[in-house]
């Protein structure tokens, strides 16, 4: 396949406003609840039942991870500019809701 390299330029997460995106997200079809929080200046999600997990920044409001099963978060925002939810993506996944909760 043809294809076309291009280069990204991420944000630093010093560039981004971590603290709007730390809260509870909860997605009621898988039954479960993901903390995202700021731990050494970076976002970390945490679940009960899996190790931490960095979020690196590839934009404003989307974050990465290098966990297959957590590869992407994109946070939606309401018309007032609050985070009200994230879409995970990742393998075999894709835009799995989780709504903020807290």
């Amino acid at each position: 396949y043809p294809c076309k390299k291009i280069e990204i330029n991420p944000p630093k997460n010093e560039d981004v406003a971590l603290n709007e995106f730390i809260g509870l997200y909860q997605n009621v079809e898988f039954n479960t609840i993901y903390e995202i929080e700021i731990k050494e200046n970076q976002l970390v999600a945490k679940h009960s039942l899996n190790e931490n997990i960095a979020l690196n920044p590839i934009a404003k409001d989307s974050f990465y991870s290098t966990s297959g099963f957590f590869g992407r978060l994109d946070f939606v925002k309401n018309n007032r500019g609050k985070v009200t939810k994230f879409k995970l993506s990742g393998q075999n996944i894709k835009d799995i809701e989780f709504r903020k909760i807290k």
